[in-house]
């Protein structure tokens, strides 16, 4: 929206970095950005053992973030909190206090809980097993959680997700 000068409001350098970060991510192709929870999306570790509220837990959503992932979403870029915290029911908690419903209801979540599985053949269309080292299936790495929400956007969008087409930010 253009200032009563006629010029833009200026933006500070969170804004600026988020909405380079989209763009450059938009025009890469991106069509999934995978986003760790704990001390990236976060400003601490849980360790998936938070005790107090969402709302405490809130207060530490990085800025970027609260900018970015509206941003994605807007650009038609998928969101998913990749994470080894079970505690999933918190993080869409947090979500929930973070962004507007629209943008909360598009977002991914995949933590260490048994709300998803992964089996073997669901994973070749994301990445040729050969450059995976064998790690598509063992949730010590984040490979799985990043298949498995790929595989729900696919679900969602009907659109194939590869790794080409990834993009992980984590600490």
């Amino acid at each position: 929206m253009a200032s009563v000068s006629g010029r833009r409001p200026s933006v500070d350098q969170v804004e600026a970095q988020a909405l380079e970060a989209a763009a450059g991510l938009r025009s890469a192709g991106a069509k999934l950005v995978c986003i760790d929870f704990d001390a990236t999306f976060v400003a601490v570790h849980t360790g998936g053992r938070w005790t107090r509220s969402a709302a405490e837990l809130r207060a530490h959503v990085r800025r970027f973030f609260l900018l970015l992932v509206p941003l994605l979403c807007e650009a038609d870029v998928s969101v998913a909190i990749v994470t080894f915290s079970p505690q999933v029911a918190l993080i869409r908690d947090v979500l929930r206090l973070s962004f507007a419903a629209s943008v909360a209801e598009q977002l991914v979540v995949r933590g260490d809980d048994r709300s998803w599985s992964l089996a073997h053949a669901q994973t070749t269309d994301f990445a040729p097993l050969w450059q995976t080292d064998g790690r598509h299936l063992a949730r010590k790495f984040k490979l799985p959680f990043m298949i498995s929400a790929a595989l729900e956007v696919q679900g969602r969008r009907g659109a194939v997700v590869r790794n080409r087409d990834t993009v992980l930010v984590d600490d």
